[in-house]
């Protein structure tokens, strides 16, 4: 009796069109999974909020504290750094790390250097601020805190 040969039952080399495809799906997959998680930490990613009593909260220049309430009700502390004879009104907003303990030093040599009136104020969420920070909330901050300065200077709000 003759043996009989089985023919070999291998797959089919990949072509590189397949292998290109393979390639390309898991590169889309991880780059859909990489912008999902950011998407999902993009606020503890954006902001670095400093609570109280971080920072240097009885400085050596004069200040004045104050507070003032966004649109949504969130109750908000700043500085406000007056001048006898101002010839500007600054609002300084300090971005997305630190509170008004760390940055009222900078406030204050931008009111004697431009003999301005300052308010360095505190996001939802910074130093003495209530809340949480999120991109409307220190928007809304923001406007509430020129709208407190320009009532406290006596000046428009524009």
């Amino acid at each position: 009796m003759a043996a009989t040969s089985i023919p070999s039952r291998r797959s089919p080399t990949p072509t590189r069109r397949s292998w290109w495809l393979r390639f390309a799906g898991k590169l889309l997959a991880g780059y859909l999974l990489a912008i999902g998680l950011l998407m999902i930490f993009e606020e503890r990613l954006l902001f670095h909020p400093f609570r109280y009593p971080r920072g240097e909260w009885q400085p050596r220049f004069k200040f004045e504290d104050a507070t003032f309430t966004a649109a949504d009700g969130t109750k908000l502390h700043g500085w406000f750094l007056p001048h006898d004879k101002p010839r500007h009104v600054v609002l300084f907003a300090h971005g997305n790390a630190g509170n008004v303990a760390m940055w009222g030093p900078d406030g204050d040599q931008l009111r004697h250097l431009g003999e301005s009136a300052v308010l360095v104020f505190d996001y939802r969420g910074f130093g003495r601020s209530e809340g949480s920070p999120t991109e409307q909330g220190v928007l809304a901050d923001a406007r509430a805190a020129r709208a407190w300065l320009a009532q406290r200077t006596g000046v428009r709000e524009q």
